[in-house]
């Protein structure tokens, strides 16, 4: 379910630069969820590309992806290094949050969790207001970055079905080679219907359109009072049948394994 893919070295170089184009004002609630999706980039080439998403709060912070972006099938680090770039948590900045992590480090000084089973991994960025060990800040906007508040989270049990979800990514698949650096720069929303909670294997199936770079974003949903809640990481897709006929289906990782995984750390 590696949904990380090449891109070319130096669209990726110009990207994770420190300067990039805003993002546009968001219109809808909707169009707001765009703040949250990150940028993951494993190496030091810049070779591939994935998404993620910042969890916390302002004291203690969370990244938290799809356990491949950086872990391979042997159960080695893809890269011993990784770039991630967040929005900023004012839209009105055009400079976003870069940072700079020392995968090896990570695993050694207990900054990092990961789930086998259900490809999620959780990297500890900040605790007690303090950078951990191997963290380090390439550019920080005054505002900070954006982040999801822990109050902000759906569990496995909250989540309706046959209703509306909506995946923040970093589709690099769909950008041809050759474009503009500017097209790299912003997510896409994708909606879709949540299909099935499976909660023997611990999964979300939707229908949401899922491609290459989307692995380790965030889905939202919408709750009652139309606050958006984080209800899942997206690792993958498989095939399923449903009476429409065959289709992929999008899985996604519930919060109740992330949260599980925070509460390891000592």
């Amino acid at each position: 379910m590696n949904h990380a893919f090449p891109v070319h070295a130096l669209l990726l170089a110009l990207l994770l630069q420190v300067g990039f184009q805003p993002l546009v004002h968001a219109s809808s609630e909707t169009d707001r969820l765009l703040r949250y999706p990150a940028i993951v980039s494993p190496g030091a080439i810049f070779g591939r590309t994935a998404s993620g998403v910042f969890l916390g709060s302002p004291t203690v912070a969370y990244l938290v992806t799809a356990r491949h972006v950086l872990m391979n099938d042997t159960k080695a680090l893809v890269k011993p290094f990784a770039l991630v770039r967040g929005n900023a948590s004012n839209p009105d900045e055009d400079r976003g949050y870069v940072l700079e992590l020392d995968l090896d480090l990570l695993q050694r000084s207990g900054n990092w969790k990961e789930d086998l089973e259900h490809d999620v991994l959780v990297v500890r960025f900040m605790w007690d207001s303090k950078l951990t060990e191997g963290v380090r800040v390439k550019y920080e906007p005054p505002s900070g970055p954006a982040m999801v508040a822990f109050p902000s989270v759906l569990r496995l049990h909250d989540i309706a079905l046959q209703q509306s979800v909506y995946l923040a990514g970093y589709r690099v698949s769909l950008i041809p080679r050759g474009a503009e650096t500017s097209e790299l720069n912003v997510p896409k929303i994708r909606e879709g219907k949540t299909l099935l909670k499976n909660e023997e294997k611990g999964q979300i199936v939707s229908d949401y359109l899922a491609v290459g770079g989307d692995s380790g974003a965030p889905v939202f949903m919408f709750a009652r009072g139309g606050a958006a809640k984080l209800i899942g990481i997206h690792i993958g897709r498989q095939d399923c049948s449903t009476p429409e006929g065959p289709m992929k289906c999008a899985i996604a990782t519930p919060m109740n394994y992330i949260f599980l995984l925070i509460s390891s750390f000592k």
